[in-house]
């Protein structure tokens, strides 16, 4: 896909459907990785699916 290395918390929670409050805080309470560049804070694309992925769950494989 086609998104930039990193993403400011207003375009990641855009593109992955989270409240930007729900990002702001777990920035705030260092649940989630972000980078902060001259002030700015900024969540990496790549880091940002690895850590959502933890969150995947898996399917129910069917019994045949």
């Amino acid at each position: 896909h086609d998104l930039p290395i990193q993403l400011s918390v207003k375009q990641a929670s855009e593109i992955f459907g989270i409240p930007e409050n729900t990002l702001r805080s777990y920035i705030h309470r260092r649940i989630i990785p972000f980078r902060k560049v001259r002030g700015r804070v900024y969540l990496v694309t790549e880091t940002l699916e690895k850590w959502l992925s933890q969150f995947d769950v898996e399917t129910i494989k069917s019994c045949n």
